[in-house]
């Protein structure tokens, strides 16, 4: 599970996510007299909402409940910050390191 802090209307709120990676990455290749290489591709993932709070919420009080449209606000928002991405392929990278 990861936690990230997003501000909706003047609200901070703590998003807890986690994600699956869809499409490993690769890195790229350069080209050989036989072979024209190929950029890197990034990991392609899909995030997963696990749960919002407010950044003092006790643990005694109930997470709050997402509506559906809160969600699809939260998810856009999470696919589109360079942070989110940047864990996602940070650990896409570990795991290509791990399976060498």
């Amino acid at each position: 599970m990861h936690k990230t802090s997003v501000e909706i209307a003047g609200t901070e709120l703590i998003v807890e996510y986690d994600f699956d990676i869809t499409a490993h990455g690769c890195s790229a290749h350069m080209g050989s007299l036989s072979y024209e290489g190929h950029p890197a591709e990034p990991a392609e993932f899909v995030v997963n909402i696990l749960g919002i709070r407010f950044p003092k919420q006790g643990a005694d009080i109930p997470q709050l409940e997402i509506p559906r449209w809160l969600e699809d606000v939260l998810t856009s928002h999470l696919y589109e910050c360079d942070d989110i991405n940047d864990v996602v392929q940070k650990a896409d990278m570990e795991r290509s390191i791990d399976e060498r």
